[in-house]
């Protein structure tokens, strides 16, 4: 009996081209377009980033270092220090640290470019908006840096740094390289300090290896969008299925299978087992398509059959959740609020269409929690290579959703007599 049930699902849901282009046919066109669309983001070949900064020089550094000398031999201390705090000084000269060590360093240098500007032409180059940042150096800024850093703590003057709001990004990589750098510098300058002596520290000759932690293959934009629309679009089998029951009760369809003594548990559990089954079949072609156009494989076919069992399963406990209320209230409301409403909130939650542990670390934990999230998460890590130990956690959720969500279904179910 069971399987007439199901046969009848199937046959009702052929003979339904538009119920088979959103399930079958929608996926596919949304894959290519986001895929094509969005792919350079995913890979990580989204825009270049370039930008100009100009630094502006009120005074030089080898008259800040003469000033600093200056001031170091009015000290009361040993002509040996003084030698040595000079020499240390000569080092750590900020501006050609950041100029040289920092905006000349490879990595930066192929993103920003960094001019020196002549004083005259600093009020210019702010209007014209050419670059995206200037660094404005006051007068006596190293002097006074290095005798806070070397001599006694006092208060510095500040670079002064102008950004360009036209060019918002790079000018805030200007902005986070600057005070990175000023608290490097900090850094150092304390522990040089703290180490003005004739002592030297003996460092032990310690060999090792560095290993990468996670060594993963990157997920491709067809990969995550294969995933991305199969776990949202098996929720509308959900809906599909619970909005038929109601035509079925509705057209006392329903009531002639309970005068022929089939149980309502046993009409219930075909719902849920025709759910399972037309799920497996919309992700099968899915994925089957996607492996033929989209070359998506899977590295661990056992781990990759757990969890498409699992979220089958998980939809058909949603499938019975809205039947049971659809029954209880005798309306197709929940069924209709779900596919319309529900199905959207949850693929966003669930990363189908952007990854969001860019955006929130709170969206990504719920995003755990909800089924096409814990699938979703569960496909990615399979594809890096994952198998099924490490994806069971994503498993245990999607199986204790369905249980949760299929008891509610039949305390529903089971009490549709007292509706009004």
């Amino acid at each position: 009996m069971l399987l007439s049930f199901i046969k009848k699902e199937l046959l009702l849901l052929i003979r339904n081209p538009q119920e088979l282009l959103v399930l079958v046919a929608m996926p596919f066109i949304l894959i290519i377009i986001l895929g094509f669309a969005l792919g350079s983001v995913l890979n990580g070949e989204g825009q270049v980033i370039e930008g100009k900064v100009g630094l502006v020089m009120h005074s030089n550094d080898e008259e800040e270092l003469t000033k600093f000398k200056e001031d170091l031999e009015k000290l009361p201390i040993p002509v040996e220090m003084k030698e040595q705090l000079l020499q240390q000084a000569e080092h750590v000269l900020p501006i050609p640290m950041l100029a040289d060590t920092i905006f000349g360093s490879d990595e930066l240098r192929s993103v920003m470019t960094l001019e020196e500007l002549p004083i005259d032409q600093f009020q210019a180059a702010k209007k014209e908006g050419e670059y995206s940042a200037i660094i404005e150096v006051p007068e006596q800024f190293t002097s006074q840096l290095l005798y806070s850093a070397f001599i006694e703590q006092t208060d510095v003057p500040a670079l002064m740094i102008y950004s360009n709001e036209g060019k918002e990004l790079s000018a805030s990589i200007v902005e986070d390289v600057i005070t990175v750098f000023q608290e490097q510098y900090t850094l150092s300058a304390m522990l040089g300090k703290e180490l003005q002596s004739e002592e030297v520290i003996s460092v032990p000759n310690v060999k090792g290896s560095i290993e990468t932690v996670a060594n993963r293959e990157p997920i491709s934009a067809f990969n995550y969008y294969a995933v991305g629309m199969g776990v949202m679009f098996v929720l509308f089998i959900a809906s599909t299925i619970s909005a038929r029951t109601f035509i079925e009760k509705k057209e006392h369809l329903f009531d002639r299978i309970l005068l022929a003594n089939v149980p309502s548990w046993t009409y219930l559990g075909s719902v849920f087992f025709s759910a399972i089954v037309i799920a497996l079949l919309q992700l099968g072609i899915l994925f089957g398509g996607a492996a033929l156009f989209f070359k998506v494989y899977w590295p661990n076919f056992l781990s990759f059959l757990c969890v498409t069992i699992s979220l089958c399963v998980a939809v058909a406990g949603i499938t019975v959740l809205l039947t049971a209320l659809n029954h209880y209230f005798n309306t197709d409301v929940a069924s209709k609020l779900f596919m319309t409403s529900f199905v959207a909130v949850l693929s966003f939650v669930g990363g189908s269409f952007v990854p969001v542990m860019t955006m929130s670390e709170v969206l990504e934990q719920v995003g755990q929690y909800t089924p096409n999230g814990a699938a979703m998460s569960a496909y990615l890590n399979i594809f890096q290579g994952a198998g099924v130990t490490e994806v069971i956690d994503h498993i245990t959720v999607l199986l204790l959703f369905t249980t949760i969500v299929s008891a509610i279904a039949w305390f529903v179910f089971s009490r549709k007599g007292v509706a009004v």
